[in-house]
C-alpha cells in the first residue's frame, strides 16, 4: 500500500531502488513484480555476501548496491585454480614494459573463450575476416592489445563472482582513465585505466590487495595507489571511490585540495556510462 501513492511515478521509472534497510524487500519485490514488471529493480543496501546469495538466488533483482561490493578482502585460504593462473600469466606478460605480441598471442592461443572473444573484437574493426591469434594481435598492436587483455581477463577473473564486480571495475576504470586530465596526469591514462580496473583485484582473486598484487604484476605507482592511497595516482583513486559511494563531503574536500571542476566530474561520469553501455552492455 506504501507504494500506491507513487504509481504515476513508477508507471514511467525505468529502475527502482529497493533499499534493504528501510522495506520488506520480499513483499516489496512481489509487489513491483506485479504492478510494475517494466522497471528492473536494484536492491540498495546489500552488506553482505549472505544477503547477496539469498536475493541472487530468489531471481528478479537486476542490480545490486552495497558494502559488501566495496568490501576489501582481509584473509582467505582459497588456492589460485589452473584457468585464473593462466590469466595471470598472461596479465603478466602484456604488463612488461616492452612485451612481445607474439608471446602474448601464444598464451590467448591457450584459452578458447579469449581466442573467440579477441576474434570477434578485431573482426568488428577491420572490414576482412581474420582467423588468426597472432594476427589479430597484430592488428590492435601494443597499446591497444594490452588495454584489451587487462579487460578481458578481468572479466575471466570475475566469472565466478556477482556481475556487478565485473561492472564496478569497468566504470572505475574508464571514469579513472577519463579523470586524467583534469587531475593533470594525462600522460598517465592507460595507468590510471589499470588503476581503476584492478581496484577491486582482491576480490577477483580472494585475497588480501597485498597478496594479490604480488600475483598481477603492476606499475609501482598503481600499487601505492591501491595499497597505500600514496602517489600521483590516488587523487584520482579516492575520487572514483567518494563518487561511487555518494560521500559528497568527501568528494568536496578532495575537488577543493586538486582544483578539480565538480561539472567536468559530472560529464567524465557520464561519459563513462556511455562508453560502458556501448562496449559491454
Amino acid at each position: 500500500p506504501r507504494f500506491e501513492a507513487f504509481k504515476p511515478i513508477l508507471q514511467e521509472m525505468d529502475y527502482i531502488m529497493l533499499d534493504l534497510k528501510q522495506v520488506a524487500i520480499k513483499k516489496a519485490k512481489l509487489y513491483f513484480n506485479q504492478m510494475h514488471p517494466q522497471a528492473k529493480l536494484c536492491a540498495v543496501h546489500v552488506d553482505s555476501i549472505d544477503d547477496y546469495k539469498e536475493l541472487s538466488a530468489e531471481g528478479r533483482f537486476d542490480l545490486y548496491e552495497g558494502h559488501f561490493f566495496r568490501m576489501p578482502v582481509r584473509e582467505s585460504d582459497t588456492d589460485i585454480s589452473p584457468m585464473k593462473a593462466n590469466y595471470l600469466n598472461l596479465l603478466n606478460t602484456v604488463n612488461e614494459p616492452d612485451y612481445d605480441l607474439t608471446d602474448a598471442a601464444d598464451v590467448i592461443g591457450h584459452d578458447t573463450a579469449l581466442i573467440m572473444s579477441l576474434l570477434g573484437t578485431v573482426n568488428r574493426l577491420v572490414p576482412e575476416e581474420v582467423t588468426g591469434v597472432r594476427q589479430a594481435a597484430a592488428l590492435l598492436g601494443q597499446t591497444e592489445l594490452k588495454k584489451w587483455i587487462n579487460t578481458s581477463v578481468s572479466k575471466e577473473l570475475c566469472a565466478d563472482k556477482p556481475n556487478e564486480i565485473m561492472r564496478m571495475s569497468l566504470i572505475r576504470a574508464g571514469f579513472s582513465e577519463n579523470l586524467a586530465e583534469q587531475f593533470k596526469l594525462a600522460q598517465m591514462k592507460d595507468e590510471l585505466f589499470l588503476m581503476g580496473l584492478f581496484s577491486a583485484v582482491d576480490i577477483m582473486l580472494d585475497m588480501p590487495m597485498e597478496d594479490a598484487l604480488g600475483m598481477v604484476h603492476l606499475s609501482e605507482p598503481i600499487e601505492r595507489a591501491l595499497l597505500h592511497r600514496e602517489g600521483p595516482m590516488a587523487p584520482v583513486l579516492e575520487t572514483v571511490l567518494a563518487y561511487e559511494a555518494a560521500d559528497w563531503q568527501e568528494l568536496a574536500r578532495i575537488l577543493m585540495i586538486n582544483n578539480a571542476d565538480a561539472k567536468k566530474l559530472y560529464s567524465s561520469y557520464l561519459e563513462t556510462l556511455k562508453w560502458y553501455r556501448t562496449v559491454f552492455v
